[in-house]
């Protein structure tokens, strides 16, 4: 048997095929032959990797696990996937309302960045994918990185929001044990809480500017000082949807469909 950290394992040839294929699209605009027999021989060997484990003589001492793998309807998978990335496009759509006072990316544009955050909250630990999309927005729509974490932390503050929502509708009707009850009473008061500083800062720029000059000057040397400065200013240049009626609407309203869509995929 191979080792995992072989160069030959099934994952690496796949990852060559992937990598030397994307490179070729990107100078010529196609695909050759080739390399796309290359990726269906690859995917080909990973089916027969897949199938050969649940099909051997040694399967059986899996007990339970193998039975439930070799009985399992996986026709499931392609209504789950459909879900899946339809969250995915209703989170688009949801950064899409965020951005749009700063910067208007279309959805087709958003939607890869978006996949690319997603993946890294899988990879990385910490929800660093946030921080990676924001990162990728830069580097495509050079939009200042801290503008696009203030939307996403306004973005995680609705979704906290309509979680609460989702809370409150069921308490009536769902027995809650007291210190449950307490995390939920807390919650709410951080998540709204939080949004209503945030619609002051949105609201108000001379006062919370004046806040932040004080702030800063008693708290930072002077030669951070103005570093500081514009980082905030960019994080309230992030703020800007909240300024808009229309725009606080369909951000909710795209929250709320996306975690609908994630109660389905459950």
């Amino acid at each position: 048997m191979r080792g995992v950290g072989q160069s030959d394992t099934p994952f690496c040839f796949f990852s060559k095929g992937v990598v030397k294929s994307a490179s070729i699209e990107d100078d010529s605009g196609s695909l050759l032959g080739r390399d796309y027999a290359q990726e269906m021989a690859t995917l080909a060997w990973l089916d027969y990797q897949l199938y050969l484990p649940l099909h051997s003589p040694e399967a059986h001492a899996i007990g339970p696990g193998w039975l439930a793998l070799k009985t399992a309807w996986y026709w499931w998978i392609v209504p789950g996937v459909a879900v899946y990335f339809f969250a995915v496009w209703a989170r688009t759509w949801h950064w899409h309302y965020l951005l749009r006072s700063m910067l208007p990316v279309p959805l087709t544009r958003l939607f890869p960045v978006v996949c690319i955050g997603y993946t890294g909250n899988n990879v990385y630990p910490a929800r660093a994918g946030e921080v990676i999309r924001a990162y990728v927005l830069k580097k495509k729509d050079a939009l200042g990185i801290s503008a696009s974490l203030a939307t996403i932390v306004v973005e995680g503050i609705f979704d906290g929001v309509v979680m609460l929502l989702f809370v409150f509708f069921s308490l009536p009707v769902v027995p809650v044990q007291q210190w449950l009850r307490r995390v939920v009473f807390f919650s709410s008061l951080l998540f709204f809480g939080t949004l209503a500083v945030f619609f002051v800062i949105a609201t108000s720029p001379r006062r919370s500017q004046a806040v932040r000059d004080w702030l800063i000057e008693r708290l930072l040397p002077a030669r951070f000082q103005v570093q500081a400065r514009g980082l905030l200013d960019r994080f309230v240049e992030g703020l800007h949807s909240l300024l808009s009626g229309k725009d606080i609407v369909m951000i909710f309203v795209t929250s709320l469909v996306i975690w609908l869509a994630e109660t389905v995929k459950c």
